[in-house]
């Protein structure tokens, strides 16, 4: 989960401002108003993200669940209506970006924290390059709502596939 979601939205994050240029009539002004809302979203998520500790793995897909659907939102919703739930997405990925790597640092002992850090910041820049290299691709045959259109294709299948998996974790775990 934590080399994978958190580059979906970083990718998102990058292509914001042409992708809602898109979404007539978007004005310059305004995307720097969903940047800066964007950024809030952020820094709320930082602020309560100690009050949604606890429920582990799946409290954390639950809300890249969440996150993956306003992203949907983003790209059906016309013009600057798509710019809430696109908002939203962004600080719902920053909530669960914080709580995973908590349960990150819990779960690895002192002597191997700082490679487990190290090694996850790797995997998230390559597997961020291939989101970015989707991203362009679907934007240069088509245009860049398809590009977060198929973003979001990506983060869902992601989910679902998350969630089949702490699934059957628990369900051995159970037996």
């Amino acid at each position: 989960m934590a080399v994978l979601f958190t580059p979906i939205w970083g990718g998102v994050d990058e292509f914001l401002g042409v992708f809602l240029l898109e979404k007539r009539p978007v004005t310059i002004t305004f995307v720097g108003i969903v940047y800066a809302a964007a950024t809030g979203a952020n820094a709320v998520a930082v602020v309560v993200a100690h009050r949604f500790v606890g429920g582990g793995l799946k409290r954390v897909s639950a809300i890249y669940g969440l996150a993956t659907v306003m992203l949907f939102g983003s790209v059906f919703l016309p013009g600057p209506l798509g710019a809430l739930p696109l908002v939203i997405s962004l600080g719902l990925n920053g909530l669960a970006s914080i709580l995973l790597d908590g349960l990150l640092q819990r779960a690895a002992d002192d002597a191997t924290r700082a490679t487990t850090a190290s090694v996850k910041g790797l995997m998230q820049s390559i597997a961020g390059i291939g989101v970015l290299l989707l991203c362009g691709a679907l934007a240069g045959t088509t245009d860049w709502h398809t590009a977060v259109l198929g973003v979001c294709v990506l983060a869902a299948t992601l989910w679902v596939a998350t969630g089949f998996l702490l699934a059957r974790t628990s369900w051995r775990q159970g037996n």
